[in-house]
């Protein structure tokens, strides 16, 4: 069982707002034509790495129908953000990892594979790290900025941002250095117009500052859990679920702040300050590149193992890319056994505990890892609790608290409702003025309580009424009123 994640394919070059990390149009950029064939490459790589008969010892071939290389539906499941560059990356892909003569047709029209996605607005699984949606990174975003470590790296990073300045002086009305901030979307421009006059080494300083910052936008540190937790919660659910009930082969089709958000999840970051996590920070993962979720099984085992693999396209080479051109396993965070390779997991099971503290099992975490409310997404009734992965509180626990909360505010109401009632029923004494027969005021009870002075009544006026006297106190009639 494989699930895939794949970052677009080439496109014209994107702006994008640097502080929340939106984009400028809807739909956002087409593909270009000449970047359709390196996708279509990458198809025919994915068909030949998982579609075979295995051979023996080799455990990444596929099973059922689709190892076979034949299309079924219901072993192929496939999904995309909801933006063009990711829909079409996803059909060119997929035409060539399960091309039309593997599908069933009928009249020479084959059956198309349906591709699932959702509107940009509501996508917080894909497409969840724009500030927008998740508060979180455009917080993490100010308070990076702010920090030592930024105004470092913007020092260091000074002649080159002045390198790129005066390349785009002209192009881009640049006067003097690109800020650090800005820097993304002047590199994707130098990387992906075809008519800048670049060269290889100056693209390629520039590629590796940009990976950098962008590594460090959608590393640890700024929440990956938040951005990629949900995402790597369905990845767990489709490892885990039993034969069967899962399909063979799972595809997404991403965006590169995507992947690095399921990496962070999985603590593979730039900033986790480990060296074997230092290729981050190296170039940005390419147009095409893919993550690979692969459940291995040898014959007789009750558990499958999980490994991760990353492929970046076939021009990558050296050792450490391990041994197989292009492919690179990566490590996951389970204890190393005998039984498995380094980096792997012994099971998804054992994966899924070890990534408790990331994995959100549903938006209701989502919301609160984000610290985002109605104002995002109307997922989010109310901006609720921040739950602390850190020390992997749940949200039961959050839901927990706020119900113990709930329950103090109704027992105080009680209490008060029933000392109110008690208030009522205690005799009330009020004074009962009568007029006497001859126009004089009185009040009921006559002679009042024994051995209390009486106030002398004022004596009429003309017209049979009493003058208002601010300074005497009327005479009390005790007893409840019939």
């Amino acid at each position: 069982r494989v699930i895939l994640l794949q970052r677009h394919g080439a496109r014209p070059h994107l702006n994008k707002a640097p502080d929340t990390l939106a984009e400028g149009t809807l739909g956002g950029p087409s593909l270009t034509v000449e970047g359709l064939p390196t996708l279509a490459g990458i198809g025919a790589e994915l068909r030949k790495r998982y579609m075979c008969s295995a051979p023996p010892g080799d455990t990444s071939c596929l099973g059922g129908v689709i190892g076979s290389g034949l299309y079924d539906s219901s072993e192929l499941h496939a999904e995309s953000s909801g933006l063009q560059r990711t829909l079409q990356t996803a059909e060119v892909t997929l035409d060539a990892l399960v091309p039309s003569a593997a599908r069933p047709s009928s009249d020479g029209i084959s059956m198309p594979i349906a591709v699932y996605s959702r509107a940009d607005s509501k996508d917080y699984i894909i497409r969840g790290y724009t500030a927008a949606k998740c508060p979180l990174v455009g917080e993490w975003l100010s308070t990076w900025r702010d920090s030592e470590a930024y105004r470092s790296l913007s020092m260091s990073s000074l002649a080159l941002r002045s390198e790129v300045g005066a390349l785009l002086q002209a192009a881009w009305n640049v006067s003097g250095a690109v800020s650090l901030a800005g820097f993304w979307n002047a590199f994707d421009l130098i990387n992906t117009w075809a008519g800048m006059n670049v060269s290889d080494d100056l693209l390629s300083r520039a590629g590796s500052l940009a990976a950098k910052i962008e590594a460090l936008k959608f590393g640890r540190e700024a929440g990956g859990a938040a951005c990629g937790g949900l995402l790597l919660q369905g990845i767990l659910e489709r490892l885990i679920a039993p034969r069967g009930a899962a399909p063979q082969l799972t595809y997404y089709a991403v965006h590169y702040p995507t992947l690095l958000c399921v990496l962070a999840a999985l603590n593979i970051s730039y900033d986790s300050g480990r060296e074997d996590d230092a290729w981050l920070g190296d170039a940005l993962l390419p147009f095409g590149a893919v993550l690979a979720f692969e459940l291995r099984s040898q014959p007789g085992d009750a558990r499958p193992s999980v490994e991760l693999w990353y492929y970046g396209g076939s021009n990558i080479t050296g050792s450490s890319w391990g041994t197989q051109q292009g492919w690179r396993r990566l490590r996951l965070p389970c204890e190393a056994t005998p039984e498995v390779p380094p980096g792997a997991c012994a099971s998804a099971d054992e994966l899924r505990a070890q990534t408790a503290g990331t994995a959100l099992s549903d938006t209701a975490e989502w919301c609160a890892a984000c610290h985002a409310g109605p104002t995002q997404t109307e997922l989010c009734p109310a901006v609720l609790p921040v739950v602390s992965r850190s020390d992997n509180r749940s949200v039961l626990e959050v839901a927990t608290v706020l119900l113990l909360v709930l329950l103090s505010v109704a027992l105080l109401a009680l209490v008060a409702v029933h000392f109110s009632r008690r208030r009522r029923a205690q005799p009330v004494t009020r004074t009962v003025w009568m007029t006497r027969l001859d126009g004089r005021r009185a009040t009921e009870g006559c002679e009042g309580e024994q051995g209390q002075r009486q106030q002398p009544t004022p004596a009429p006026t003309q017209n049979g009424s009493v003058p208002l006297d601010l300074n005497a106190r009327p005479t009390v009639a005790r007893g409840p009123i019939a």
